[in-house]
């Protein structure tokens, strides 16, 4: 074996597999021929017993891969029904990794899936919506479309309101809901989202009507226990807001920490709002970027500026271009905590969206930040004052009111 590594003839997989090097392969098929029905329905059952003799956590899922094709390719009826089985379990992980933020994982194996099952309606859900996590928002939509061959179109619908609520296309996202919910969807994820577009868009009264049939069918659910937190929040009531957190803490101690910085944020108890995001994120094994997020902001209003920026470093480095224009606008309050305005200026610049609110508030509160230092001298200060005040006048009243007690939203 040690010779024919050497020689190239076999390789070492990623996984720690061996195998036949390309060309090789393409060889011992010209000179052997393809192998037959029984030879596949041989190397299916090895296999399957490797796969059934390991550990559940150390499972390689390349190998359901080649195991799926090979039950497909031996014809036996009997195997592909043992091999479809498995299906149910590697549903069962996609959706523990969907759930800990590591959808990238998630998203591998609904494709390893799909392309076993075509028709997989689970597989197809928790692909696009990874797909979304993930801010691949034209391979979410062909798989959309490929989906609805056969998904129902109240799901359909569904699933394009996510992507359009991820966009930030928040009445567009309504749109969509409202027709889910008229082709017959229901359901606490469906509410909860709905709940969540209305805050956005400042309709208090329908994102708690929301909510509140999103909590009594699950009066247990973390995620609508927190947007109930932060609706609260919104409200300026710390007492309902607190109320909400004792029901959080008990069921998911990730997602308590992260609001309960949020919510001292928005009260204005900074040091408190950085000790929980300190414990935030260290209660998952994927850390949500949101949550990495909330840490540097606190670390940025405590004056912790090296912290600040070595999180924002690895911050770039472990989501790469997720939510660029977020890691810009944290980094441009870094700048403009440390005083380097010039720089501050320039990187704003490099946000995608220069309608966006986030980037009319970050580079008001730039120039702003310019004319306070008095570092320039007064025809400067002068022409940044006015164009501040010109942003100024671009961004609403709600949106200035809510925007730190909102921020988690576009993180």
């Amino acid at each position: 074996m040690v010779t024919l590594i050497d020689m190239s003839l076999i390789q070492i997989t990623e996984s720690g597999y061996y195998k036949i090097a390309d060309p090789i392969s393409e060889s011992a098929y010209s000179y052997y021929g393809t192998i037959g029905k029984d030879d596949h329905y041989r190397l299916c059952n090895i296999i399957n017993d490797s796969i059934t003799n390991s550990n559940p956590q150390e499972r390689n899922y390349d190998l359901w891969r080649v195991m799926f094709k090979a039950a497909r390719l031996s014809g036996y009826n009997e195997m592909i029904d043992e091999t479809l089985e498995l299906n149910s379990d590697i549903i069962s992980v996609i959706q523990k990794h969907y759930f800990e933020n590591n959808y990238e994982e998630a998203y591998r194996l609904a494709k390893l899936i799909i392309e076993a099952r075509p028709d997989s309606g689970s597989a197809y859900w928790f692909l696009i919506r990874s797909l979304i996590h993930l801010e691949k928002y034209g391979l979410a939509s062909e798989a959309i479309t490929q989906f609805q061959q056969f998904a129902p179109q109240r799901d359909i619908l569904f699933l394009r309101g996510f992507l359009e609520r991820k966009r930030n296309n928040i009445d567009k996202a309504i749109e969509f809901f409202d027709d889910a919910k008229r082709h017959g969807k229901h359901g606490v994820a469906l509410f909860r989202e709905m709940g969540l577009c209305h805050l956005l868009n400042g309709d208090l009264d329908n994102s708690i009507r929301y909510l509140n049939l999103a909590i009594g069918l699950q009066p247990d659910n973390s995620y609508v226990i927190d947007l109930i937190a932060l609706v609260a929040t919104y409200m300026k009531n710390e007492h309902e807001a607190r109320r909400a957190l004792e029901k959080l803490r008990i069921i998911d101690q990730g997602k308590y920490f992260h609001r309960l910085s949020r919510v001292e944020f928005a009260f204005g108890n900074i040091k408190a709002a950085r000790e929980a995001a300190s414990r935030a994120v260290k209660y998952k094994k994927t850390i949500p970027f949101e949550a990495k997020a909330q840490l540097i902001l606190c670390e940025i209003a405590v004056g912790n500026i090296d912290e600040a920026s070595n999180l924002i470093a690895d911050l770039e480095k472990k989501h790469g271009n997720i939510r660029k224009d977020i890691q810009i606008g944290l980094l441009c309050r870094l700048k403009i905590a440390k005083n380097e305005f010039e720089d501050a200026l320039i990187n704003i610049e490099r946000m995608s969206d220069h309608n966006s609110k986030h980037y009319k508030i970050i580079k008001r509160d730039i120039l702003k930040s310019i004319v306070e230092s008095g570092l320039f001298d007064s025809k400067e200060l002068l022409s940044y004052q006015q164009r501040a005040d010109e942003l100024e006048s671009q961004i609403d009243q709600y949106y200035e009111e809510h925007y730190l007690t909102n921020y988690d939203i576009y993180l």
